[in-house]
């Protein structure tokens, strides 16, 4: 499996929170490289995609970018804090 296939495979799995806390601090760590911003934009854009939003009160792109920082930087801040 290359580091792209990993890197989705853990994303999946932590969106349907399976992750160990090994690879929970995997994830973190290739996050942090900021090498997988397009695939966590991609994936969180397709999330958002799922629900059925009316148009009209459809977030801005932007929007959605500040949104995905704030989860993923406050979930990080979770997890270390729990591996304490």
């Amino acid at each position: 499996m290359n580091t792209i296939e990993r890197f989705n495979y853990l994303i999946d799995q932590y969106v349907e929170d399976y992750l160990s806390f090994k690879e929970k601090d995997e994830l973190f760590q290739m996050i942090s490289t900021g090498d997988y911003d397009n695939i966590i934009g991609a994936h969180f854009e397709n999330s958002i995609a799922k629900i059925d939003v009316d148009q009209k009160n459809a977030l801005s792109p932007d929007c959605y970018s500040k949104i995905k920082k704030m989860i993923l930087d406050l979930d990080k801040k979770i997890f270390y804090i729990n591996k304490a």
